[in-house]
């Protein structure tokens, strides 16, 4: 009887290490790149009441990526996106990039007040380094505030920074986290 209990416990443990590498393999892939996301200029440290400033939204690294997601948060009483601030970068215009109409929304049950900025794309194998895309901010307010690119939560494809690959033999696609790197600005 011990025989087959340790028969039995022994395919277990074979059967979830095979699933352990299933999930590594589709979705922390070891090969994957490393993409940097970052936001440029990284500080400003002087804003007056009025001003308008922008910002670039960066990605390093990329290999034969097909889709992306950025989103971007900042506090929506110190800073507003003007009409029309929201504008297409070399890197997406050189893969002809198909872009999704931006999407904001407040973000409620923060301390800080906060707005978050979906910015969704999809291309084919986008390759290089470069911008994404810009955001032109107007100041509303004195203060301070970060403008900060918010990470990704595992399988929850509705928020978060991450970028996307096809594996053509399985047809499946696998979410690439990236290295992410936040900015602040301040307003006299």
């Amino acid at each position: 009887m011990n025989r087959k209990l340790i028969m039995a416990l022994g395919l277990t443990i074979i059967a979830a290490a095979a699933l352990i590498v299933t999930v590594n393999t589709l979705f922390f892939n070891s090969s994957s790149p490393s993409i940097n996301v970052r936001i440029e200029p990284e500080n400003i440290s002087k804003l007056s009441l009025g001003s308008t400033f922008a910002v670039n939204i960066t990605a390093e690294k990329c290999a034969n990526m097909n889709g992306v997601q950025v989103d971007v948060r900042f506090n929506p009483q110190v800073l507003n996106i003007t009409n029309n601030g929201i504008v297409e970068g070399a890197l997406l215009e050189s893969a002809n990039a198909m872009v999704a109409p931006p999407r904001i929304r407040s973000l409620d049950g923060t301390d800080t007040p906060l707005a978050s900025l979906i910015f969704q794309a999809g291309f084919n194998n986008l390759t290089g380094n470069g911008v994404l895309f810009s955001i032109n901010f107007e100041v509303i307010s004195s203060g301070s505030t970060k403008i900060q690119l918010y990470p990704y939560q595992l399988g929850n494809t509705t928020v978060g920074t991450y970028f996307l690959t096809e594996n053509l033999t399985s047809l499946q696609t696998n979410d690439i986290i990236a290295q992410l790197r936040d900015a602040s600005y301040g307003m006299s």
